[in-house]
């Protein structure tokens, strides 16, 4: 196994770190703790850069990061309490925020060019923002099993979502997996269904990523699945 190139200490691990994300550059990491701060970190150096927000312990813990793929100093964070925040790097504070009422975020994600995000957890529904306005632009909702909706490969993940990532280069697709045993890829322009689905892995984590920039029609995509 090979060493870690260097340790960080942040002075925050007894809280544990839920999340991390590297910017578009790689110059910079954020991480998010499990009394709900935020602390930016220069990967080059390893110097702990700002504290966006100190911790708490009646706060939930940041369960997802995800840097504007744009504008690299926009940072959004969500966590367990269903509240997601746009950090403001330059401002060195929130730029806006917004609840999804009785979610658990674990995942989230810009597309590529950042005018959208998506996010994702808990009750299994998908949702779509506008990056601008911050405003909801669609649901692509789960079955609801306990009103009788049929439940099909295509249709939402019948287990919470732990994991969702756009592609880098086509602007609409994104992919989305969790504990039902599967990964869907999904058309932010189609209100319903999923363009295409991958089954077997069990992913309990931030556990998709897209390796090669490939036609889609030719559906040669390759996938690389971490910490499945």
């Amino acid at each position: 196994m090979a060493a870690a190139a260097r340790r960080v200490p942040l002075g925050r691990e007894a809280h544990g770190v839920y999340s991390l994300c590297f910017g578009a550059s790689g110059a910079q990491l954020a991480a998010g703790f499990g009394d709900g701060a935020v602390q930016l970190v220069d990967a080059g150096t390893g110097a702990p850069g700002p504290c966006l927000r100190p911790g708490r312990r009646p706060r939930h813990a940041v369960t997802a990061l995800g840097f504007h793929r744009a504008k690299p100093g926009l940072l959004l964070a969500a966590g367990a309490d269903g509240v997601v925040v746009l950090y403001d790097l330059s401002a060195g504070g929130a730029a806006a925020s917004l609840s999804e009422e009785e979610n658990e975020i674990h995942a989230l994600d810009f597309c590529r060019d950042g005018s959208a995000f998506a996010t994702a957890g808990k009750d299994r529904h998908i949702r779509l923002y506008d990056s601008q306005t911050h405003q909801l632009v669609h649901v692509v909702r789960a079955p609801d099993f306990m009103a009788g909706d049929e439940f099909t490969p295509f249709s939402g993940h019948s287990r919470r979502i732990f994991a969702l990532r756009f592609h880098p280069t086509e602007l609409h697709l994104f992919l989305t997996g969790g504990w039902d045993n599967s990964v869907k890829v999904w058309d932010k322009r189609v209100p319903k269904g999923a363009q295409s689905v991958i089954n077997g892995p069990h992913i309990c984590g931030p556990g998709i990523d897209i390796k090669y920039s490939i036609n889609y029609s030719k559906r040669k995509q390759i996938l690389c699945q971490r910490g499945l």
